[in-house]
């Protein structure tokens, strides 16, 4: 009796698991590809331009660039236009555009995956500013 007891039990307990099994969604949906270095080792640090683009909480974007400022771009293909024309540039000049991404702390996440998407299909080198996200995590 007590071996049939603990056998319906085992049994409840894999229908439970395979119901949970065949209900959740297993497949990846999206991965993210993690920076690699993209600069090549004899690049000299002079010919390296750095372009900052400031993601704010309201999810707008500002470039910063040398002496150039770019304020309140609203959409990501104005971003994007934005990008390749400084990108292009700098090429023409013989420099190596950088972008620094510097996503506010309250912006969304998905504004600064859609930035590193921006910069891949532009062919941009890219890195995120990490000081300002520990400083945030940090208060």
């Amino acid at each position: 009796m007590r071996g049939g007891m603990m056998i319906r039990l085992i049994d409840v307990v894999l229908i439970i698991l395979f119901g949970f099994l065949g209900i959740s969604d297993i497949q990846i949906k999206r991965q993210i590809r993690m920076p690699r270095p993209s600069i090549e080792k004899n690049t000299p640090n002079e010919n390296i331009t750095y372009i900052f683009v400031r993601i704010s909480p309201e999810n707008s974007f500002s470039i910063e660039m040398k002496d150039q400022s770019i304020e309140q771009i609203e959409s990501e293909e104005d971003l994007t236009e934005e990008l390749m024309f400084m990108s292009s540039k700098l090429k023409k000049e013989g420099n190596v555009p950088v972008v620094i991404i510097d996503p506010h702390p309250d912006a969304f996440m998905q504004t600064t995956v859609d930035v590193f998407d921006i910069c891949e299909k532009l062919q941009l080198n890219k890195s995120i500013n990490l000081t300002l996200i520990a400083e945030a995590d940090e208060k």
